[in-house]
């Protein structure tokens, strides 16, 4: 029905040990609620110490709207597999939902200008131009502006954005393959190598990461 339970196993990945399970249970149309209890008790487990800019990060709430956040994470399914024609469909979708969604805004806009067969240059800038006004600090946000400074062939703004994209979130592996592009365009080749091979590291399975 509308009930949702998570199932959380934390485990000693050398050994198949077990250490920390939880099941976390409520209704659906508080699902964000309970993705936060299931956040904290998660680092609450693992003993992390995140500093306060990392708390600050951790509570940027994207959106209280199911819909929107339903369309958004199919929207980055979509996004992931590069079918950005779908994925700006979704991402519109979700921004239609709730207009005030800056990480969807900001997804909108980077598929709007990746390429891929869908390219609109005036459409993915006034969806950039909403996600720095609802989310400046948000990654995201930081790499869709970056990257749109790369397009418009402003290599200095974009490695500036983009390396406070990364020092914001160093295992963005997005961030990282995008600055690794900009270094390519730089001439800056070992070094773009290098973003290649830390973007890879963060998801071997997307092949794009190891194409600048």
């Amino acid at each position: 029905g509308n009930r949702l339970r998570i199932v959380v196993k934390l485990i000693d990945t050398s050994n198949g040990q077990q250490i920390w399970a939880e099941d976390f249970d409520g209704e659906a149309g508080d699902v964000f609620e309970i993705q936060d209890r299931t956040a904290n008790a998660i680092l609450i487990a693992l003993s992390i110490h995140i500093d306060s800019a990392q708390a600050k990060l951790a509570d940027i709430s994207g959106t209280d709207n199911v819909l929107a956040h339903d369309l958004f994470l199919k929207g980055r399914y979509h996004f992931n597999q590069r079918n950005l024609r779908q994925a700006v469909a979704l991402f519109e979708q979700a921004t239609e939902a709730d207009p005030d969604y800056g990480e969807a805004w900001a997804f909108l806009a980077l598929s709007k200008s990746l390429g891929h067969g869908q390219d609109d240059p005036e459409g993915a800038q006034a969806a950039i131009e909403h996600a720095v006004a609802l989310a400046p600090d948000l990654p995201y946000s930081l790499i869709a502006k970056g990257w749109l400074a790369k397009r418009s062939f402003d290599y200095t703004e974009a490695d500036r954005v983009l390396r406070l994209a990364v020092d914001s979130d160093p295992r963005n592996g997005l961030a990282l393959h995008l600055l690794g592009n900009v270094q390519f365009s730089f001439g800056r080749y070992e070094e773009a190598r290098e973003f290649a091979l830390r973007a890879s590291d963060t998801d071997p399975s997307a092949a794009v990461y190891r194409n600048l």
